[in-house]
């Protein structure tokens, strides 16, 4: 596939000035992957890995075209019951002519973390209180595939009602390879890559599996519940 891409653009590996990844937050095996395929590839070549957030292209991918600033929330399903979020304040800075050069102005509200789903609207809730100058319910744009599971949908519906905002259609509910390499540019341009020795994906979550202690008392809890 990498062999395609460089054919398609007609250039060659050599001729890259750095590799961007995913770096999560999000699946421990994808982002594990996708990091060692970009280290191997920085090694190989000798070229500097940019780790880009996905909650933050994923935010840039929704309004990346047209929107000159936007206050986006980017929320990914972080299963048991968790979700990844982060909240952004997003520009497109101009270009000579007036227009949008493509070029991202970024402001981070809230940084990426994890909440629980159930208590996710109350967090969210909090945080537009807090940038209530810059952020209302109304006004927000959402990114990220959280949406897409009907008890946060409607559990935001019901305390926002009728301010809901619209939802990413499927196709832009996960990173965009386009959008990541558009915002690893401009990181590289900004001086923010990393020897390939260097790179990592960032987790936000330390532990993803039960001990045995932990497996068993989650079975007993589960009996007791059928009984």
């Amino acid at each position: 596939m990498i062999d395609e891409l460089c054919s398609g653009a007609r250039i060659e590996l050599a001729d890259l000035d750095a590799i961007a990844f995913d770096a999560g937050p999000g699946s421990f095996t994808g982002l594990r992957i996708g990091c060692a395929v970009a280290q191997g590839l920085g090694f190989a070549l000798d070229r500097p890995l940019v780790a880009v957030d996905s909650l933050r292209a994923l935010a840039w991918q929704r309004v990346r075209f047209g929107a000159h600033e936007a206050t986006v929330l980017a929320a990914n399903d972080a299963r048991r019951d968790e979700i990844y979020v982060a909240l952004y304040r997003i520009g497109t800075l101009p270009d000579e002519a007036g227009g949008v050069d493509g070029a991202a102005r970024f402001e981070t509200l809230e940084a990426p973390r994890i909440v629980s789903r159930s208590s996710f609207v109350d967090e969210i809730d909090r945080w537009l209180r807090e940038h209530r100058a810059l952020a209302h319910a109304g006004s927000l744009v959402r990114a990220g595939d959280a949406w897409v599971h009907a008890p946060t949908a409607l559990a935001w519906d019901a305390r926002f009602g009728a301010q809901l905002p619209a939802a990413p259609m499927a196709e832009d509910s996960y990173v965009r390879a386009d959008a990541l390499a558009e915002l690893g540019c401009a990181d590289w341009r900004e001086g923010r890559a990393v020897a390939a020795a260097q790179a990592a994906p960032r987790y936000l979550r330390d532990k993803v599996a039960l001990d045995r202690d932990e497996q068993r008392a989650a079975r007993e809890r589960i009996a007791s519940a059928g009984e």
